[in-house]
């Protein structure tokens, strides 16, 4: 579903208007981004730190939404959700436009190649993983979602910001 601009507009009204309330007094979705380098478009808002690390291990598949979906904890112990289909290049576009712009945005990143250890008895994703766990071609999204990466500091400090995933779903269904 594709969303009017009007309701992208209203949408990030109603966010600033919580953000400006008393329960969200620290609360920050914007700062002036500053110099924009390079590895911060090759990267995006997580760094090249704070990339997926294989291996990967399976944990399981998630059936919410349109696209096929799985849960992978990668060498460092951080959770992703593995996604495949068309979707996967603007849901890693929508993150660094926001953050390039000085909005705060969740850790994405595309994986053209790799493999998951352990993967059983796969339903929507099993077309895009092979018996043996080799994939093709997948967005990579930092589950934590209260873990979001500010333009204030490149260096990759998380902010406790809980609105960039809306946003940046937003901005991603109006751009499609």
């Amino acid at each position: 579903m594709q969303l009017p601009c009007s309701a992208i507009i209203l949408g990030w009204a109603s966010t600033l208007a919580l953000l400006a309330s008393d329960a969200h007094p620290t609360a920050v979705l914007w700062t002036p981004p500053g110099n924009i380098s390079l590895s911060d478009w090759i990267w995006g808002p997580g760094g090249e730190q704070r990339a997926p690390k294989p291996p990967f291990q399976f944990i399981d598949e998630d059936f919410k939404g349109t696209n096929p979906k799985i849960r992978v904890r990668d060498a460092k112990g951080d959770e992703w959700v593995v996604k495949f289909g068309s979707e996967n290049h603007g849901d890693v576009f929508a993150p660094r436009l926001l953050y390039a712009c000085g909005y705060i945005a969740q850790a994405t990143y595309f994986v053209a190649s790799g493999g998951i250890r352990g993967v059983t008895e796969l339903k929507r994703a099993k077309p895009f993983i092979s018996k043996d766990g080799r994939f093709a071609y997948a967005r990579f999204k930092l589950r934590d979602h209260k873990s979001f990466v500010t333009t204030e500091d490149r260096t990759s400090k998380q902010s406790s910001g809980v609105f960039g995933a809306k946003i940046t779903r937003q901005v991603a269904l109006c751009c499609r």
